[in-house]
């Protein structure tokens, strides 16, 4: 405050000052410790100081008090201090982190900021007062995407001088992983898990080790509602699958299944003929215990004896099979291993592990028909070719192939139920006890979707011999969730909570064991073609260190007959139950022997594991769990998109269909059913199966809702009116459908407005109901090249895409051919074929086609979408949401509207990029001898090609002249 202390007093004035912000870094120690360890207090106003004790902040503490001007600057200092309170924002969700540099770590008792707060910051704070209480105490993931999605971190031997300078350093920090110097802070931690909720049925059980909520179904019968599941029991699942800090697991709901159906000799009978190309190889080898808690005995000679385990690595490809040659490897397989186990029994040997790789040797050579003498006979045949663990088979064009059948193992995976399966499938919809958790179903956010418009996500059948696994992945890259039935066999599993971005990354770093990896469990596919040397499966001191980040990892057991819901988000892994040992180290060590000792102290021999999975989108219960699990959806979409991964789930296109039906309900049941004309003759259908109903009401779903329809509403107006300012301000020629692709007749319109293929063509973004249509593909090539409005706005249309299966040709005939930039027209230098029948234009060089563009609207007008949030809004009244604000600029951060200024950088370039520019000098029609003659000359271009109407003196270019300048409109 100016004036408020005289000059001689100004040293005490700044002493005072100093005193004030020890005094409450102190009390934020205290006060912090105890709740949220996860900031550092840091001193703003002078140089960075990180205090982490109490006797320096005591000792600076003493020093100030003893000067003598620190009572006459008392008053200037309170006056001062009540100025500041109105220039700095205290609360700890407005402190965002923008700068690598000036990163601010809040404590739960107050904040820091760098700067005053603007008016919008001053307003969120009041929208936001009241949600702060929750987040100070526990993690609520709907405020901390302010916290958490920036890199939150201390620096311990970095000068932060220098940190600037070196750009090594600087791009490091801001990846944060495996930098010695930046450690991560632990999160906070969820909301205590309270078990005195739980229904009165008592089929429920949590363990807090294993973050594992069981229910348990065997021997449930069918209530009068037509279901095994009572109405509480189901209330209770649909609520606690919200959470993503433990993990639901159910037991006895495909107890019902047809056994007649699900067997071998029924796969073989319908399918066995079939091809199929996803059987994933794992080979056997042997490795060295070298885990700290191995102890080697002691041998002859004082020689230590080391311990060999055997395990499975993926070998980084897949193997085609007929269906029947699979099943009779199966059955070959546990064939000639039961035989080994019976020799080894025999010699007083562990019947599954060998101690050694020679004695592994011997006793395999004993299961050869050639006899031999020593192991190390020179005529004795190699492993590989032993004539009983030799599978022999003839792949797709009738050539013999053979591998070792002890040796490999394949794991089918992702083999279609829906259509090569359709028995199975029906049989396992109608019988499993909670059809609601299937793709659509009642609690799915595809329900509303009509069936044909739904992206397939299964069910699948999933089979291989124990032993293989699929390493941490996100299903749908973090959009979807996924539901595991365990039919066979035991799954050994780790998921870990719903996490941001850069702390699933610092998850598997600490998973890996602190060791770098190539793996992207992130945006990768867990079994793409060319992975292996895969990472190594968590110990038991990573898992502790995810532990005390907070991560809260879920280590368990899945059992045969029980299914458990993977949330969308949650990385997670599985790995087969093998009777084999493990390293001690090994996150499953316990819980595998415990397993493997339970027949009656015996070893239990190795049985086949058999699931079905699927994916789909849980939408929620209650409306805070449904405004979360869909606005995770479109986050995760919006970081797809700039990896250049497709998204699996639809969550826009689920949105709207599923705001439109609920509002119609809402609306049906205000004006009373006697109002409205019935479609059915009979009354009894019309009162009848009125059935007590777990899922949340119309209107619930409606304020859950809310904050994303909104957010999408106003994307897609944003995006049409980006469409105009493209047409204004670029050379690309923009037209406007006139009515929605849902309108059109189906019997001669190309475009089916209800399928299931709306993607992006370049970026692979959801097209949920507005988009970019490429006219010069679907006049020419007879095909859809959809693209969103951002990939226009951004012109990475200008490109070579080949639209053709087999002709990589650069033609417009052909493949989409954006990338053309020459003005030539017949007798064309290229010699790459006759002009364009539509724009006159050399087809090989300079057709303009594949640069004009429609807007369109799948299912209805962007008008609608205003309409339709306007009536949910006026249905859901005061009553949003807790973080309805908080979710409105949560999405904005993670998804900014569609405009020409917003700068995207999305890391994956298009397959067939177009070949470097050639600049060719087109002709400069302000050198014509009159302006009669290029009012002539354009008006013949425009008219041939059909995209204006052509006005004297007013004409619009439709090209850009080439060079580097920014698009421009041409006017005469």
């Amino acid at each position: 405050m100016e004036g408020a202390v005289a000059p001689n007093d100004e040293m005490g004035l700044n002493y005072g000052r100093k005193y004030e912000r020890m005094k409450t870094q102190s009390t934020q120690l205290n006060n912090g410790k105890k709740q949220l360890n996860s900031y550092i207090i840091k001193d703003l106003s002078s140089e960075p100081q990180f205090y982490s004790s109490r006797e320096s902040i005591c000792a600076e503490e003493n020093e100030i008090k003893s000067h003598d001007s620190y009572m006459n600057a008392s008053q200037a200092v309170e006056e001062e201090r009540s100025r500041i309170s109105h220039d700095i924002s205290f609360s700890p969700v407005n402190s965002v982190v923008s700068d690598k540099k000036d990163i601010v770590c809040q404590n739960v008792c107050g904040g820091t900021s760098t700067a005053a707060p603007s008016s919008t910051q001053m307003e969120e704070s009041n929208d936001t007062h009241g949600e702060e209480e929750m987040f100070y105490k526990h993690h609520t993931e709907e405020v901390a995407w302010r916290l958490y999605n920036k890199l939150n971190y201390f620096k311990s031997d970095i000068d932060e001088e220098d940190f600037d300078k070196d750009t090594n350093k600087t791009n490091k920090l801001a990846e944060g992983i495996g930098n010695e110097n930046i450690q991560y802070l632990p999160l906070p931690k969820s909301h205590p898990f309270d078990t005195k909720s739980f229904p009165s049925s008592g089929r429920w059980s949590f363990d807090e080790e294993t973050r594992v909520l069981l229910g348990d179904f065997r021997g449930s019968k069918c209530d009068n509602r037509g279901k095994f599941i009572p109405a509480e029991d189901e209330r209770f699942l649909f609520e606690m699958m919200e959470r993503d800090d433990i993990v639901v697991v159910t037991d006895g709901w495909a107890s019902n299944l047809n056994e007649e159906l699900w067997n071998c000799d029924f796969l073989k009978g319908t399918v066995g003929d079939h091809v199929f190309h996803r059987f994933r190889v794992f080979q056997r080898t042997f490795v060295l215990d070298k885990s700290k808690s191995h102890v080697p005995a002691l041998v002859d000679c004082g020689r230590l004896q080391q311990e060999w385990i055997v395990q499975y690595k993926e070998a980084g490809h897949s193997m085609t099979l007929h269906m029947k040659d699979y099943l009779r490897y199966l059955n070959q397989r546990k064939e000639q291993l039961d035989l080994l186990a019976m020799r080894r029994e025999e010699s007083g040997f562990d019947p599954i592990n060998p101690s050694t790789p020679e004695e592994e040797k011997i006793y395999r050579m004993h299961n050869s028909s050639q006899s031999a003498q020593s192991a190390e006979s020179e005529q004795i045949t190699e492993i590989g070719q032993i004539s009983g663990e030799l599978f022999i088979y003839k792949d797709q064009k009738g050539s013999e192939q053979s591998f070792n059948c002890v040796d490999i193992v394949l794991y089918l995976i992702d083999y279609d139920m829906v259509k090569l399966l359709p028995k199975l499938n029906d049989d396992f919809s109608k019988n499993f006890m909670c059809p609601e958790l299937l793709p659509g179903g009642e609690v799915c956010m595809m329900h509303e979707v009509n069936t044909g418009g739904r992206p397939f996500m299964g069910p699948n059948l999933y089979v291989t011999p124990p032993a293989s696994f699929t390493h941490f992945h996100q299903d749908g890259h973090g959009t979807v969730d996924s539901g595991h039935q365990c039919l066979s066999g035991y799954n050994e599993v780790i998921m870990l909570r719903r996490l941001t971005e850069q702390h699933k990354k610092h998850a598997i770093y600490l998973l890996n064991g602190k060791d770098p990896t190539y793996y992207d469990a992130l945006y990768g596919l867990p079994h793409a073609d060319g992975l292996k040397d895969m990472p190594h499966w968590p110990r038991t001191e990573d898992i502790e260190e995810c532990r005390e980040m907070n991560y809260y990892p879920a280590v368990f057991v899945l059992k045969p007959g029980q299914w458990v819901h993977i949330n969308k988000g949650r990385l997670h892994a599985f790995r087969k139950l093998a009777p084999l040992r493990l390293s001690r180290d090994d996150c499953h060590f316990n819980l595998r022997e415990a397993v493997l000792q339970r027949s009656a102290g015996k070893p239990i021999s190795e049985t086949l594991c058999v699931s079905v999975a699927w994916d789909w989108m849980y939408r929620g219960a209650t409306p805070d769990g449904i405004n979360r699990e869909v606005s995770t959806m479109l986050e995760c979409a919006s970081l797809n998109r700039l990896h250049g991964a497709q998204s699996l789930a639809i969550p826009e296109t689920s949105i709207l269909q599923t705001a439109t039906t609920m509002l119609t309900r809402v609306t049906q049941t205000s004006h009373g059913k006697n109002k409205s004309l019935s479609l059915l003759g009979f009354k009894e259908a019309i009162h009848g199966n009125q059935m007590e109903c777990s899922c949340p009401s119309p209107n619930s779903i409606l304020k859950g809702l809310l904050p994303s329809l909104e957010h999408v509403v106003r994307r897609h107006k944003s995006a049409a009116d980006t469409a105009l300012q493209t047409k204004a301000n670029s050379v690309a020629v923009v037209l406007f459908a006139k009515h929605p692709d849902s309108w059109e007749n189906p019997q001669i319109f190309s475009v089916d407005p209800f399928g299931n293929d709306f993607f992006c063509k370049l970026c692979s973004e959801e097209l949920s109901n507005i988009y970019m249509h490429c006219d010069g593909c679907e006049k020419i090539l007879n095909k859809d090249f959809n693209i969103c409005v951002n990939c226009h706005a951004e012109e990475r249309y200008r490109a070579f895409i080949q639209m053709h299966p087999n002709n990589p040709k650069s033609h417009s005939t052909l493949n989409h051919t954006g990338k053309y930039h020459q003005s030539r027209q017949s007798r064309c230098p290229c010699k790459n074929g006759p002009v364009c029948k539509l724009c006159g234009y050399c087809a090989g060089c300079s057709c303009r086609c594949h640069k004009r563009f429609t807007l369109r609207h799948r299912i209805m007008k962007t008008k609608a979408e205003e309409t339709l949030l306007q009536r949910v809004k006026e249905v859901v009244g005061d009553g949003c949401v807790r973080f309805a604000s908080e979710t409105r600029r949560r999405l904005e951060n993670a998804r900014p509207l569609p405009g020409l200024n917003n700068e995207l950088s999305l890391k994956t370039e298009i397959g067939n990029i177009s070949e470097p520019k050639v600049e060719v000098k087109s002709r400069n029609f302000s050198q014509s001898k009159s302006k009669e003659d290029d009012d002539f000359h354009w008006s013949r271009m425009i008219t041939r090609l059909g995209l204006f109407k052509a006005e004297h003196g007013n004409i619009e270019v439709p090209y850009r002249y080439l060079g580097d300048e920014q698009p421009s409109l041409g006017k005469w």
